[in-house]
């Protein structure tokens, strides 16, 4: 989850391939990446890079939004029962 891009930085990187060095060991044994970005200021380029793919990006404009997201990831995209509490 994020509210917004990137902003770790390392002279010479762009912060796409700081974010796909974080998340490419994860992705390499196949742990299925999602990214929830939250609020107007959330980047998708940076979302897109850390899902494992386009259907793994959820957008919440703002934490409102969010409840609907939560209870169609638990729904849809994670196997078994998980509960979240979101307030």
């Amino acid at each position: 989850m994020t509210d917004g891009k990137q902003t770790v930085t390392e002279e010479g990187k762009l912060s796409s391939d700081i974010l796909n060095a974080a998340v490419q060991p994860l992705k390499d044994k196949k742990v299925r990446m999602i990214s929830l970005g939250i609020g107007k200021g959330a980047n998708l380029f940076d979302l897109l890079t850390i899902a494992s793919t386009d259907n793994d990006v959820y957008l919440a404009e703002n934490f409102a939004q969010l409840k609907g997201l939560v209870t169609d990831l638990t729904e849809n995209k994670c196997p078994g029962r998980v509960e979240f509490l979101v307030s």
